[in-house]
């Protein structure tokens, strides 16, 4: 996903960022949550698509 990070390295410098570590699988709420979620759609069949990720490629080029 490195058209993800090159928009957001291009945005995040305008705002307040702080960026910590956390050690995975040990038991943080919102670490075990985005591993669900991760989990969750990694099992899917398909993925839906991202219509507004798309239409602003779309615009890109």
């Amino acid at each position: 996903n490195p058209d993800l990070w090159i928009r957001f390295l291009q945005i995040y410098r305008k705002h307040k960022v702080d960026f910590k570590w956390i050690k995975g699988h040990n038991n943080h709420l919102q670490n075990e949550r985005c591993d669900q979620l991760a989990v969750m759609a990694s099992n899917q069949k398909t993925l839906s698509i991202d219509f507004f990720y798309e239409q602003e490629q779309h615009k890109l080029l």
